[in-house]
């Protein structure tokens, strides 16, 4: 017979490492010339915890998860069409993971387990507030002990963002318009210096990413006509 499950109190205060339990992540804004209707590029990191909160029985157990992200669109409006959907590119690793033993609750066991993030859906939404969710697949394995994971989830977003009142932003966007945002090839090579740095600083699947993401606004780019 398992050990009574511990309080989500009582199990982080026996954790060898204290995660934040707050870890708000800021979201880094980037102004784009379309593909219509967006006109931004969000930058969003988003944690999320992946383990279910009980003593686990040895059986793999697959799951789809939606969680919120930290985005929420500016000067949202329900009626307003072009923010009702968004375009993303993400990733996602694990990011922590502890496991206890079967009677110690945090203990060290040395145990075989499984733990992964296998999908994340192209499909997402926009809840009446504003802000985004992402949904994603995951599976874990674990026999006879109590475990914790959370998932970090890097995603790349386009999306629609109403400038001030009179503002060219407020009007349909064009992909060869220099009116509004930053031209496509600029933001590539932004992306791509960005890419750079990461890797310098070891965040190797972070620079796959924003490599990733210059590769798709450039994809989406259609040069104006002569």
């Amino acid at each position: 017979m398992s050990s009574p499950i511990p309080t989500p109190a009582e199990a982080y205060a026996r954790m060898p490492y204290k995660f934040p339990l707050i870890d708000g992540q800021p979201v880094v804004r980037i102004p784009v010339a379309g593909p219509p209707p967006y006109n931004t590029l969000a930058v969003v990191r988003t944690t999320a915890g992946i383990t279910s909160y009980d003593w686990a029985d040895g059986n793999t157990d697959r799951r789809r998860q939606t969680v919120p992200t930290p985005l929420i669109l500016a000067q949202y409006d329900p009626r307003r069409p072009e923010q009702q959907h968004v375009i993303h590119s993400s990733s996602a690793t694990v990011r922590m993971m502890q496991i206890s033993a079967e009677v110690e609750v945090f203990t060290d066991d040395n145990t075989d387990f499984q733990i992964s993030i296998d999908a994340i859906l192209p499909e997402s939404r926009i809840d009446e507030h504003g802000r985004w969710w992402v949904t994603f697949d995951v599976a874990e394995e674990f026999t006879k002990v109590f475990a914790g994971a959370h998932a970090e989830i890097t995603s790349w977003v386009l999306c629609y963002e109403p400038g001030p009142p009179g503002s060219s932003t407020t009007g349909e966007l064009s992909t060869g318009s220099l009116t509004v945002g930053i031209h496509p090839t600029a933001m590539t090579n932004q992306l791509r210096q960005l890419a750079t740095k990461l890797v310098a600083a070891g965040e190797l699947a972070k620079a796959a990413d924003a490599n990733q993401a210059a590769l798709d606004v450039m994809l989406a780019y259609v040069p104006p006509p002569d």
